[in-house]
């Protein structure tokens, strides 16, 4: 068995709570393969940045919301072209504008094969007491 880290950027387009947003994720995984070589399980750190924007009177607002997560992933195929599904959690490390209130963490499940990955999410917000979900697809270079 193989260990090996990979690092990586990928652009996305999500919603939540009436809000569309587009987000960049950078990513650190560790994969291990399996006693065939062939990508097995990744695990990793999961830095998001959501870019919620509003219109005032002086044209367009940005307010960035950040959450940092650990994700856990496994190649359901057991081929050398993955198709990864996993799931992982976080917590909202920078909070602008009134989108999350208050301690916030992010819980989610995550499918994709080549570059493109569809992931639900579930959020609690208001220090926790309140739940809400969302949704993205994203692409990764």
């Amino acid at each position: 068995m193989k260990l090996y880290s990979q690092v990586h950027a990928s652009l996305g387009f999500g919603y939540y709570r009436n809000y569309y947003y587009p987000e960049l994720t950078l990513n650190a995984m560790v994969i291990r393969n399996d006693h065939f070589n062939r990508p097995n399980l990744k695990f990793g750190l999961i830095y998001d940045n959501k870019f919620f924007t509003s219109s005032t009177e002086d044209g367009l607002k940005s307010e960035i919301n950040s959450f940092i997560s650990a994700g856990v992933y496994f190649n359901m195929y057991k081929s050398d072209d993955p198709f990864w599904a996993g799931f992982g959690g976080g917590l909202l490390i920078r909070n602008k504008g009134d989108y999350f209130q208050g301690n916030t963490a992010k819980f989610f499940i995550s499918t994709g094969a080549k570059k493109f990955t569809f992931i639900p999410e579930g959020y609690l917000t208001d220090d926790f007491k309140k739940f809400s979900l969302g949704a993205k697809i994203s692409y990764t270079f």
